[in-house]
């Protein structure tokens, strides 16, 4: 079975919608300038950084050559529409051709993308796909049809959006040395175009937060291994600043997982409203809370991060169940359970020093990666 190559379809499908709805004003800007071909590369080029498998932006499919660039640009009625072309669409599911539609009711990403043959053993030979993406995530399949071309393209996104774009290809003003030498860094539109200061307000916060509450408990056990003991000494203080530190850490880590959600609106599995509110729900959020936070990961990076996650959300669960154990016995209660499971019990306490900086330690690791991936 065919599946998209990853370079083509990141770009197409999470790259560029990504900036549009971020930043419409600066992709449509940087789109249809004079340095609109560096813009392009740039993109295509951090799309390969990403997915670690970097494709040629231009090659021969069908003796014609199919190459990365923007086609053109028109506005009519109100509408804006820029059409960007792909390299060659080899497998189901990877796009032929790109527009950004700017409408008064919105922004969509349209994308005119192969499709499988009946067994599925290949590309079909004329049939595509029309689909939109919106910013709040929702995908809109508009069909089947024949034709692959760029006019093909032009007459069924036109169709959507009720305008002609006929001679968009001719639209835009050649790219001259000297128009290309006056315009803005394409790594400076980037720049803009990724929301420069709009990242996770909180997440340098959180970031602080996680690293003091993992670094402190690392921090005495290996000053004990020198035989500096300190724990007993600032117990005081620490069974005050641990729970305070916790307390924070939870407030910002809500306030962290709905900010990058909304962020990348449509590139998350989760809506922001609901990125927080499955937290609250009794037993599920057992399984919903570090799907959320893998959500987040996937925002960021496209996919990837299980895991991760999943060795994160087990050190959690187990420091959530050493932290009680230890409360109990401090209060004089004993050990909650007996048999099998308190050896158990007593014996990873022992070791939940590291549970603890794991935990602390994987999930600093998490909102570090994805904010400077933000």
């Amino acid at each position: 079975m065919l599946t998209p190559r990853e370079h083509p379809t990141f770009f197409a499908k999470q790259l560029i919608p990504t900036h549009t709805f971020r930043s419409v004003d600066t992709m449509f800007t940087e789109l249809t300038g004079p340095k609109r071909e560096a813009f392009l590369m740039y993109l295509w080029q951090e799309a390969g950084k990403t997915v670690g498998k970097p494709l040629p932006h231009v090659a021969i499919a069908d003796g014609k050559l199919s190459k990365l660039e923007v086609v053109g640009a028109l506005k009519v009625g109100g509408i804006e529409v820029i059409v960007v072309s792909m390299p060659p669409a080899e497998n189901p599911n990877e796009a032929v051709f790109i527009a950004l539609a700017r409408k008064p009711d919105g922004v969509s990403v349209f994308f005119l993308e192969r499709c499988a043959n009946d067994d599925r053993s290949a590309v079909h030979p004329t049939e595509a796909v029309l689909a939109e993406l919106r910013a709040d995530g929702m995908r809109i399949n508009h069909g089947f049809a024949a034709g692959l071309d760029l006019d093909a393209f032009k007459r069924r996104v036109g169709g959507v959006l009720g305008v002609s774009l006929d001679g968009i290809e001719r639209s835009l003003p050649e790219i001259t040395a000297a128009a290309f030498m006056g315009a803005a860094g394409a790594s400076a539109a980037v720049a803009k175009a990724g929301g420069g200061g709009a990242k996770p307000g909180v997440g340098p916060l959180l970031g602080v937060l996680l690293a003091l509450r993992a670094g402190l408990p690392l921090a005495l056990y290996l000053l004990g291994k020198l035989g500096i003991h300190l724990g007993m000494m600032l117990w005081p203080l620490l069974r005050v600043g641990y729970p305070a530190l916790s307390l924070g850490i939870g407030i910002c880590l809500l306030v962290w997982v709905y900010q990058v959600h909304a962020l990348r609106r449509g590139q998350a599995s989760f809506s922001p409203g609901m990125a927080v509110g499955v937290w609250f729900i009794p037993v599920a959020n057992m399984f919903l809370i570090p799907m959320t936070i893998r959500s987040a990961w996937k925002a960021a990076f496209g996919g990837g991060g299980v895991l991760l996650v999943l060795v994160w959300w087990l050190a959690w669960l187990m420091e959530i169940g050493l932290e009680t154990v230890r409360n109990m016995m401090m209060m004089g209660q004993g050990m909650p359970f007996g048999g099998d499971l308190a050896e158990i019990m007593m014996m990873t306490m022992n070791y939940g020093i590291f549970v603890e900086i794991g935990a602390y330690g994987l999930l600093w690791y998490i909102v570090r990666s994805v904010n400077e991936r933000l």
